[in-house]
């Protein structure tokens, strides 16, 4: 095998990050070295045919944070295919989208930063029972994906530039079976970022509705007298819907 193929092909593991190459995976880190130090320094290939090991920013450095916004929310209204539907409109409103859908419930997805506007809106629909919002620091994870997409991608790129200087076909399959790998590596990851990207650009929020009728009677509204119970809870609610 030529020489220089043989540093990036044994340098692979060494800079694509915390990705696992596994034993078949081209081959192990000490006998790329053991190999390398055989070699007669005249012979070795120049440091510029090694890709370069990106660093992992420091985290506290990394600015704006990456950050997965989510909220839950149990909510008692008068008429619920009402507040679902007006749960939608919201969500496309805000630019946004339905992820989900039922009689009783919405998932739907804003934009990050119009979230706690969304949620806001949201509970002014009825009663909040049950609220559940969360805020999970993706940074790292973020990151690392992205440091080992760069390191795979400067890779496929040396390799791809080694093809046409191959001297001999064995050399050539070779070349051909690492590229494979390595874009299938490239694909997974990019695969992992995009599905992490959307997560952080767009929020997702869960609303779940109960009529008021069918709530339990610890979460109905307290009406302010008494003697309003004996209107009927439905009835009254009715009648303020005509005004």
């Amino acid at each position: 095998m030529n020489k220089a193929l043989a540093i990036i092909l044994f340098g692979a593991p060494l800079f694509a990050g915390c990705a696992a190459w596994g034993p078949a995976y081209l081959y192990s880190a000490s006998k790329a070295e053991a190999a390398l130090q055989r070699q007669p320094a005249a012979d070795k290939a120049p440091d510029s045919l090694a890709p370069p090991d990106e660093p992992t920013p420091h985290m506290a450095a990394v600015d704006p944070r990456q950050v997965i916004y989510t909220a839950s929310l149990d909510i008692v209204v008068g008429e619920v295919p009402q507040a679902v539907e007006a749960a939608r409109a919201l969500a496309e409103r805000m630019g946004g989208y339905v992820q989900r859908r039922t009689i009783r419930s919405i998932i739907v997805r804003v934009p990050a930063d119009r979230f706690s506007q969304a949620v806001a809106e949201l509970e002014k629909a009825g009663t909040v029972t049950e609220r559940d919002i969360r805020a999970v620091d993706v940074t790292e994870e973020y990151v690392d994906l992205s440091t080992r997409l760069r390191n795979y991608q400067s890779l496929l790129a040396r390799l791809e530039g080694m093809l046409p200087k191959a001297a001999s076909v064995k050399e050539v399959l070779e070349i051909e079976e690492h590229l494979r790998r390595v874009r299938t590596e490239i694909e997974r990851l990019q695969g992992q970022l995009n599905v992490l990207t959307s997560r952080i650009t767009y929020s997702t929020i869960t609303a779940n509705f109960t009529k008021t009728s069918q709530a339990p009677a610890i979460l109905r509204p307290a009406l302010p007298f008494w003697w309003l119970s004996r209107l009927g809870l439905d009835e009254l609610m009715a009648f303020g819907g005509n005004y």
